[in-house]
């Protein structure tokens, strides 16, 4: 007699699959949900910088800033928001990976801005 390997360790029990689609379904609605709060977000701050820009220069181009600043962080937050919701689910391999990706991400903004500073 065959005996069937299920995909999980000996003596643990697998979650329904239901369980699993719905934790999937729940983090991909989330991270719609930033992306899109993250991308309208900084096209009102790119519209409302562009329109005061030519009247008040100083805030106009600061609401520009802050319209770049969100649209570059929305992904980043994504990743972030990744990274919780592996660890709550005990994924230790896409936490480690993720994290790496975070890291990345960060250590590029921070060598960018100090590029930036320096020269």
């Amino acid at each position: 007699m065959a005996r069937e390997h299920s995909g999980t360790p000996s003596g643990t029990a697998a979650p329904p699959p239901e369980a699993d689609d719905e934790s999937v379904r729940r983090l991909e609605q989330l991270i719609a949900r930033v992306l899109r709060l993250g991308v309208w977000g900084s096209a009102a701050l790119l519209v409302a910088g562009a329109a005061l820009g030519p009247l008040v220069p100083v805030p106009g181009s600061a609401l520009s800033a802050a319209g770049l600043l969100l649209l570059i962080a929305t992904p980043v937050l994504r990743v972030a928001i990744s990274i919780a919701v592996f660890a709550r689910q005990g994924d230790r391999a896409f936490v480690l990976v993720t994290s790496g990706v975070l890291a990345l991400l960060l250590t590029s903004f921070l060598l960018g801005l100090l590029g930036r500073a320096g020269g």
